[in-house]
């Protein structure tokens, strides 16, 4: 990610402004040799976790989708005159994020137990926008910031629970 911060009432201000853009990836594991999938049904195409055919053993499973976000954040930054980043600070925001690329993966063996890969680039369903709030706690370059996804995760009616995904991150700002 790449922001960038302003002081928003002159440099002795505590209130500061950030906005910014990134690309944010989630991968999710799946247990038990299932695996995610768009499905036919009788009320249309949905994902189902399922258990792939032509596999003799699935050894690991797993989803990645990835997104193109834009954020904006308040902070209060009790850093000296003209500073940010280099005391503590709160902020608070939001995001909105595009998907750009989903991937499933399989890996296991076949039936005659040679190694199989399965990849397929699928949206799953996925809603194409994503949105939600976040919050940020700092000391200085160090960052604690966790997010919520208000905007459900999968289309409607395409899974049978509303999915939300919920990051607590650790990092370093320069």
């Amino acid at each position: 990610s790449f922001g960038k911060k302003h002081k928003v009432f002159g440099p002795a201000s505590p209130l500061v402004y950030q906005i910014g853009i990134g690309v944010r990836s989630e991968s999710f594991q799946f247990n038990d040799g299932l695996t995610l999938a768009k499905v036919q049904t009788p009320a249309g195409v949905e994902t189902q976790l399922v258990t792939p055919t032509g596999f003799n053993q699935i050894n690991r499973s797993t989803w990645t989708i990835s997104y193109i976000e834009a954020a904006n954040m308040l902070h209060i930054d009790l850093s000296p005159r003209g500073k940010v980043d280099k005391h503590i600070d709160l902020g608070v925001g939001f995001y909105l994020g595009a998907r750009a690329t989903s991937m499933t993966s399989i890996f296991g063996t076949d039936l005659e137990n040679e190694p199989l890969t399965l990849q397929a680039g699928s949206n799953m369903n996925t809603a194409f926008t994503r949105y939600g709030w976040q919050a940020q706690l700092g000391y200085k370059t160090f960052k604690i910031t966790g997010r919520l996804d208000a905007s459900n995760l999968f289309q409607a009616y395409a899974y049978p629970e509303d999915t939300h995904i919920a990051s607590l991150a650790i990092g370093w700002c320069w």
